[in-house]
Protein backbone atom coordinates (compact mmCIF):
# COMPACT_ATOMS: atom_id res chain seq x y z
CA UNK A 1 0.00 0.00 0.00
CA UNK A 2 1.29 3.45 -0.89
CA UNK A 3 2.39 5.63 2.02
CA UNK A 4 1.46 9.33 2.09
CA UNK A 5 3.47 11.92 4.02
CA UNK A 6 2.19 15.41 4.74
CA UNK A 7 4.59 18.18 5.61
CA UNK A 8 3.52 21.42 7.25
CA UNK A 9 5.88 24.37 7.58
CA UNK A 10 5.35 26.58 10.61
CA UNK A 11 6.72 29.32 12.83
CA UNK A 12 4.68 30.49 15.82
CA UNK A 13 1.44 29.04 14.44
CA UNK A 14 -0.08 27.74 17.70
CA UNK A 15 -3.44 29.31 16.85
CA UNK A 16 -3.66 27.54 13.47
CA UNK A 17 -1.59 24.35 13.57
CA UNK A 18 -4.09 22.19 15.45
CA UNK A 19 -6.74 22.65 12.72
CA UNK A 20 -4.19 22.05 9.97
CA UNK A 21 -2.98 18.80 11.53
CA UNK A 22 -6.57 17.73 12.28
CA UNK A 23 -7.35 18.09 8.56
CA UNK A 24 -4.63 15.57 7.58
CA UNK A 25 -4.90 12.93 10.30
CA UNK A 26 -5.83 10.48 7.49
CA UNK A 27 -2.18 10.56 6.25
CA UNK A 28 0.38 7.89 7.13
CA UNK A 29 2.90 10.47 8.33
CA UNK A 30 2.63 14.12 9.37
CA UNK A 31 5.86 16.10 9.55
CA UNK A 32 5.83 19.58 11.07
CA UNK A 33 8.89 21.54 9.99
CA UNK A 34 9.27 24.24 12.60
CA UNK A 35 11.79 27.04 12.91
CA UNK A 36 12.08 27.07 16.69
CA UNK A 37 8.64 28.50 17.50
CA UNK A 38 8.25 30.04 20.94
CA UNK A 39 4.45 29.81 21.24
CA UNK A 40 3.95 26.05 21.70
CA UNK A 41 3.50 25.16 18.01
CA UNK A 42 5.89 22.19 18.21
CA UNK A 43 4.35 20.90 21.43
CA UNK A 44 0.84 20.99 19.93
CA UNK A 45 2.06 19.11 16.85
CA UNK A 46 3.83 16.48 18.95
CA UNK A 47 0.74 15.97 21.12
CA UNK A 48 -1.27 15.27 17.94
CA UNK A 49 1.18 12.62 16.73
CA UNK A 50 3.15 14.68 14.23
CA UNK A 51 6.88 14.23 13.83
CA UNK A 52 8.51 17.61 14.54
CA UNK A 53 11.71 18.60 12.77
CA UNK A 54 13.42 21.81 13.86
CA UNK A 55 15.08 23.76 11.03
CA UNK A 56 16.94 27.04 11.32
CA UNK A 57 15.16 29.37 8.89
CA UNK A 58 17.39 30.61 6.07
CA UNK A 59 14.63 30.83 3.47
CA UNK A 60 11.53 29.05 2.26
CA UNK A 61 13.30 27.09 -0.49
CA UNK A 62 15.72 25.54 1.99
CA UNK A 63 12.95 24.99 4.54
CA UNK A 64 10.82 23.10 2.04
CA UNK A 65 13.77 21.00 0.79
CA UNK A 66 14.52 20.00 4.38
CA UNK A 67 10.85 19.09 4.78
CA UNK A 68 11.11 16.81 1.73
CA UNK A 69 14.15 15.11 3.25
CA UNK A 70 12.23 14.46 6.49
CA UNK A 71 9.30 12.75 4.75
CA UNK A 72 9.42 8.97 4.33
CA UNK A 73 6.26 8.32 2.29
CA UNK A 74 6.01 7.41 -1.39
CA UNK A 75 3.91 10.54 -1.95
CA UNK A 76 4.19 13.96 -0.30
CA UNK A 77 1.40 16.46 0.28
CA UNK A 78 2.54 19.97 1.25
CA UNK A 79 0.49 22.33 3.43
CA UNK A 80 1.24 25.62 5.07
CA UNK A 81 -0.04 26.17 8.61
CA UNK A 82 -2.84 28.43 7.35
CA UNK A 83 -4.20 25.83 4.92
CA UNK A 84 -6.73 23.05 5.54
CA UNK A 85 -7.26 19.82 3.64
CA UNK A 86 -10.92 19.07 3.02
CA UNK A 87 -12.36 15.53 3.10
CA UNK A 88 -12.93 15.73 -0.68
CA UNK A 89 -9.24 16.56 -1.26
CA UNK A 90 -8.15 13.75 1.08
CA UNK A 91 -10.25 11.26 -0.89
CA UNK A 92 -8.93 12.57 -4.22
CA UNK A 93 -5.33 12.34 -2.97
CA UNK A 94 -5.77 8.73 -1.82
CA UNK A 95 -7.21 7.77 -5.22
CA UNK A 96 -4.31 9.42 -7.07
CA UNK A 97 -1.64 7.94 -4.82
CA UNK A 98 -3.01 4.41 -5.19
CA UNK A 99 -3.26 4.58 -8.99
CA UNK A 100 -0.12 3.31 -10.75
CA UNK A 101 -1.02 5.44 -13.80
CA UNK A 102 -0.99 8.73 -11.87
CA UNK A 103 1.21 11.63 -12.87
CA UNK A 104 4.19 12.54 -10.68
CA UNK A 105 3.09 16.01 -9.49
CA UNK A 106 -0.19 17.88 -9.05
CA UNK A 107 -1.30 21.44 -8.45
CA UNK A 108 -3.99 21.73 -5.80
CA UNK A 109 -6.55 24.54 -6.10
CA UNK A 110 -6.89 26.79 -3.07
CA UNK A 111 -10.07 28.48 -1.95
CA UNK A 112 -9.07 31.66 -0.10
CA UNK A 113 -10.88 33.13 2.89
CA UNK A 114 -10.25 36.83 3.42
CA UNK A 115 -11.88 39.29 5.82
CA UNK A 116 -14.70 36.90 6.63
CA UNK A 117 -15.52 36.06 3.00
CA UNK A 118 -14.64 33.30 0.54
CA UNK A 119 -13.04 34.90 -2.51
CA UNK A 120 -14.79 33.55 -5.60
CA UNK A 121 -13.57 35.91 -8.32
CA UNK A 122 -10.74 38.33 -9.25
CA UNK A 123 -8.29 35.59 -10.18
CA UNK A 124 -8.09 34.28 -6.63
CA UNK A 125 -10.10 31.16 -7.32
CA UNK A 126 -8.88 28.78 -8.15
CA UNK A 127 -5.52 29.89 -6.85
CA UNK A 128 -2.48 27.64 -7.38
CA UNK A 129 0.74 28.19 -5.39
CA UNK A 130 3.00 25.36 -6.56
CA UNK A 131 2.55 21.60 -6.88
CA UNK A 132 1.43 20.43 -3.47
CA UNK A 133 1.06 16.71 -4.17
CA UNK A 134 3.92 14.78 -5.71
CA UNK A 135 5.82 11.51 -5.64
CA UNK A 136 8.87 11.59 -3.39
CA UNK A 137 11.93 12.49 -5.44
CA UNK A 138 9.96 14.19 -8.21
CA UNK A 139 10.00 17.78 -6.92
CA UNK A 140 12.66 20.11 -5.50
CA UNK A 141 12.64 23.76 -4.52
CA UNK A 142 15.17 26.42 -5.44
CA UNK A 143 17.05 28.30 -2.73
CA UNK A 144 15.20 31.62 -2.96
CA UNK A 145 14.48 32.90 0.54
CA UNK A 146 10.91 33.97 -0.39
CA UNK A 147 8.60 33.14 -3.29
CA UNK A 148 10.64 29.98 -3.85
CA UNK A 149 10.41 28.28 -7.18
CA UNK A 150 10.23 24.59 -7.86
CA UNK A 151 11.46 22.00 -10.33
CA UNK A 152 9.38 18.99 -11.24
CA UNK A 153 11.70 16.06 -11.92
CA UNK A 154 9.57 14.09 -14.37
CA UNK A 155 8.89 13.68 -18.07
CA UNK A 156 5.17 13.72 -17.29
CA UNK A 157 3.04 16.89 -17.26
CA UNK A 158 1.80 18.40 -14.00
CA UNK A 159 -1.77 17.43 -13.14
CA UNK A 160 -4.50 19.33 -11.32
CA UNK A 161 -6.71 18.16 -8.49
CA UNK A 162 -10.40 18.99 -8.88
CA UNK A 163 -11.20 19.77 -5.23
CA UNK A 164 -9.77 22.78 -3.37
CA UNK A 165 -8.02 23.04 -0.05
CA UNK A 166 -8.93 26.01 2.16
CA UNK A 167 -6.60 28.87 2.88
Amino acid sequence: MTQISVYIIAFNEAEKVRATIQSVLWADEIVLVDSWSTDGTAEIATSMGAKVVQVQFTGFGDLRNQALAACTGDWIFSLDADERCTPAVAQEIRLICNDAQSLDAYFVPRSNYFMGQWIKHSGWYPNYRQPQLFRKGHLAYDQKPIHEGFEVISEKPIGYLKNPIWQ
